[in-house]
């Protein structure tokens, strides 16, 4: 929608880029919203017929030969009914005689050129008051230069290459220990406790539909919990037994009460935010999945001085339920899960847990590009596979753990269930898998007020300086990925403190908004300026809006003598087609009686994305003011294109050049000028009389 001011044409002559797929969302006029359906879609189909076949139809306007159309009859055009029209135009401009005081016609109109001033001042812009995006006018508290550099946090971390597990052969892995490590120590005195049943049904496992990948991870996270969140200094050993099967052995170095082994919702992890865990369940739930489906016979846990000893047992109804047994054992050092199974894959799902979780030599940790207490991320190749970490253990995005593409996200503490009345993830047993909206809600929590100070988060929007060109408009979806997701949310979150007033780097870098049509969106972004989220405008960064306020304010030339004949040529060109172009309310008489100025498009002072532009429309709430034209142009293209190009102006009031309304309208002014022509041989002459007057110009 074009309320803002400018709608270039690309390229010097009223032509039709092909292909153009772009969608553009614009306010129709009353009248056009009023055609019937049948008519809407006829004319419809009539533009696309026109604009996707016709090629180069619209070349020039007036022919420069005999007659004023004269090359419509050689167009090359696929259309039949457009090639039938245009042979009809040419067939009734071969009959036109020309009158005999033709010659005294042209030299009356050049003696009236040379003697006539323009009615406005060619030299004064017009400054369009329009609807603008509030930018902030504060002064930035944070200057943002160069390039944010990498953090060196965890630079020393070394590649584990971790052992490959090959069937009826032990396997055994320890993790490095590190300064990380917290070992905290529970000692209790034990009171053994013979073979106690459950209320928890065998078939209960079959409630909660975990694969491999789950169960191994929720095994694990007792361990990393157990090691103040990290899996450094946890050991695995796994022997193959005369059976078949296999002893599986983990171990780590904290100590705590038989209580949390034992019963559903005791865990000393429910106040710690930044624990996997919540309430023990996952352990219990960890015991059934062994014990049901991975083929294990019992399951001991053990810690200190005692040892919980699972298995299933009859319940006396027929069914089979937990129980177990708790025995005081020699003190351990540390603690251990031990069980045995006959699943290989499930082996194998273990052991490709290990960088499912925070430990000081994974990749995914290493050398940030920005971390804190709540919040780290760590950039890698667009092309390459990521995870996202929350409270230190992957979680699934769209049912994948390495769902992310270009980063590694960890999140340092459990967020709440939703934010601003999005829902993000549930934190119980189910493991929901994350979406989208769950990322965005997720990044839009992470730089709330209430979670980081706004230094942190204006170095954070700094490192993520990668992610802030969202692309052309017909791209930027295409991109948007999980991460992008996230990335936008942790940049809306930013977005709705209103406390951050940043100086963003020098480079081509403006925020996209919906006021500047997407055709010229797109031609700077070819241009080599950056359209970035909408978000950081209140931040400080300018608008897509704001830079075209400033770039389309060429210059206006001083006309010579032939520039402004050239310039009374058209305005009375369009006079005399101003019959038509009023039908159906089109145009009003202020709008056709248009101001054209000159600019040069190759001056030093013109902005790179005008380069290739030759007309530029100057609108302002809908209605056309004029429009700009560019002094090589004026010199050098014909009559017929220069005209071609006004009217394509002057139509640019209804929508930029992607806009399908502005293609309905141009066509419909094409219409009219073809059908104005063809029943009226005297304007026929009197543009012919123009022509010849154009081309009298040096």
């Amino acid at each position: 929608m074009n309320v803002k001011g400018i709608m270039p044409s690309v390229g010097a002559k009223f032509t039709v880029q092909k292909n153009e797929t772009k969608k553009v969302f614009v306010e129709k006029p009353d009248a056009f919203e009023k055609q019937t359906k049948e008519e809407k879609k006829s004319f419809k189909t009539k533009a696309k017929e026109f604009f996707n076949k016709a090629k180069n139809c619209i070349a020039i306007v007036i022919a420069s030969s005999l007659s004023a159309l004269a090359v419509f009859a050689t167009m090359k055009v696929k259309n039949n009914k457009i090639k039938e029209e245009c042979e009809k135009i040419q067939k009734k401009f071969d009959e036109i005689v020309l009158p005999e005081d033709f010659q005294e016609k042209i030299d009356e109109k050049l003696s009236k050129l040379n003697a006539t001033k323009l009615s406005y001042s060619p030299t004064t812009r017009i400054e369009v008051q329009d609807y603008k995006w509030g930018k902030t006018k504060d002064e930035p508290e944070f200057i943002l230069t160069g390039k944010h550099k990498r953090t060196t946090l965890r630079s020393d971390a070394k590649e584990l290459n971790y052992p490959t597990f090959k069937e009826g052969k032990t396997y055994s892995f320890e993790f490095p220990t590190s300064s990380e490590i917290k070992i905290t120590h529970e000692h209790n005195k034990i009171a053994p406790q013979e073979r106690t049943l459950t209320t928890i049904s065998e078939s209960y496992a079959d409630s909660l539909v975990w694969n491999n990948d789950k169960i191994a991870r929720d095994l694990m996270q007792n361990f990393y919990d157990g090691h103040g969140q990290t899996l450094d200094g946890v050991k695995f050993d796994i022997t193959p037994t005369n059976d078949g099967k296999y002893k599986v052995k983990i171990q780590g170095k904290s100590t705590f009460s038989p209580d949390k082994a034992i019963l559903l919702g005791e865990s000393s992890k429910k106040n710690n935010d930044k624990a996997a865990g919540n309430y023990g369940e996952g352990l219990k739930m960890v015991v059934l999945k062994l014990l049901r489906e991975k083929g294990a016979d019992e399951v001991n846990i053990a810690a200190d001085n005692w040892n919980v000893n699972w298995k299933f047992e009859d319940s006396g109804f027929g069914k089979k339920v937990l129980a177990y047994k708790l025995d005081e054992i020699p003190p351990v050092n540390g603690n251990f899960i031990e069980f045995n199974t006959d699943n290989v894959d499930f082996i194998k799902a273990m052991i490709n847990s290990f960088d499912k979780f925070y430990h000081y030599n994974n990749p995914a940790f290493k050398c940030p590009n920005f971390e804190n207490d709540i919040i780290g991320i760590n950039l890698i190749d667009k092309k390459e596979k990521g995870k996202i970490f929350i409270a230190g253990q992957a979680f699934e995005v769209d049912g994948d753990y390495d769902g992310l593409k270009g980063m590694n996200i960890y999140i340092k503490k459990k967020p709440p269930l939703s934010h601003n009345g999005t829902y993000i993830f549930d934190p119980s047993r189910d493991r929901t898998s994350l979406n989208k909206d769950n990322l965005e809600a997720l990044g839009s929590w992470i730089t709330s007020k209430e979670n980081m100070k706004k230094e942190e988060v204006v170095e954070l929007i700094h490192a993520l300086e990668d992610y802030w060109d969202i692309g052309t408009r017909h791209s930027m979806f295409k991109h948007n990925t999980k991460g992008t997701s996230f990335i936008n949310g942790l940049f809306k979150g930013a977005y709705d403190r209103d406390d951050l007033k940043i100086k963003f780097p020098d480079e081509k870098y403006v925020t996209d908004t919906l006021f500047v049509s997407s055709s010229l969106a797109d031609m700077y972004a070819n241009a080599g300026y950056k359209l970035c989220s909408s978000y950081f405008h209140l931040m400080g960064m300018p608008s897509l809006e704001d830079l075209v306020e400033e770039t389309r304010k060429h210059k206006p030339l001083e006309p010579t003598g032939s520039e402004k004949n050239k310039i009374l040529i058209l305005k009375e060109a369009i006079q005399l087609l101003a019959p038509v172009l009023k039908e159906d309310d089109m145009f009003s008489d202020e709008e056709l009686d248009t101001k054209i100025f000159i600019y040069d498009r190759k001056s030093n002072n013109e902005d790179d994305a005008y380069k290739n532009v030759t007309g530029e429309a100057i609108i302002e709430s809908k209605k056309s003011l004029g429009f700009w034209l560019d002094r090589t142009a004026m010199k050098n293209e014909n009559f017929s294109n220069m005209l071609a190009t006004s009217l394509h102006e002057l139509t640019h009031k209804f929508g930029g050049d992607s806009s399908e309304i502005f293609s309905y309208k141009l066509t419909d002014v094409m219409e009219k000028v073809f059908s104005a022509i063809n029943n009226n041989p005297n304007l026929a002459v009197q543009l012919k009389v123009l022509e010849q007057a154009w081309e009298a110009q040096k």
